[in-house]
């Protein structure tokens, strides 16, 4: 039973970020959430056996695009990552630059990151905290969910 409301609960959070541009791999489209795990056990395996911490290695804001080209060149520095592994790394690193530039206006990384939720408690805590937030320094839609599903993985219930 629990296995079963655990995928239901992976199923549903997955569809609330259907908007979410991610890589579609060879089964179809991506579930963001499988996707940013994948990333932070590749990032574990790969990255931080040169980068002490992932503070060290994903310091500043970046987007997609930007974490894809660093990932890239880790790539050619010796880190062995496959296409999927690299995309993964780059959204899971990205979801954790937005928590850390959008969240720490109001808070520190640290309340966020020791709290541990369900991915549909990250949801409503995040879009709770979002509303809260003046309006020009509210995440977009998508900023959000990307919030949101790096939380989920990185604190999730225990």
């Amino acid at each position: 039973m629990i296995r079963s409301m655990q995928r239901v609960s992976a199923a549903a959070l997955a569809a609330w970020f259907v908007a979410v541009p991610l890589a579609a791999g060879p089964a179809g489209a991506v579930d963001p959430l499988s996707q940013v795990k994948q990333g932070k056990e590749a990032f574990a395996a790969q990255c931080l056996g040169c980068h002490q911490t992932v503070d060290e290695a994903a310091a500043g804001y970046r987007k997609t695009p930007a974490w894809r080209e660093v990932v890239a060149d880790m790539v050619t520095r010796g880190a062995k990552l496959d296409p999927g592994q690299q995309e993964a790394v780059a959204e899971y690193l990205t979801g954790r630059s937005l928590m850390i530039a959008k969240c720490t206006s109001c808070h520190s990384a640290f309340r966020a990151l020791t709290a541990s939720k369900s991915p549909e408690a990250w949801k409503a805590a995040v879009e709770d905290m979002v509303q809260r937030m003046p309006p020009d320094l509210r995440p977009s839609a998508e900023q959000t969910g990307r919030i949101a599903i790096f939380l989920a993985v990185e604190r999730p219930t225990r």
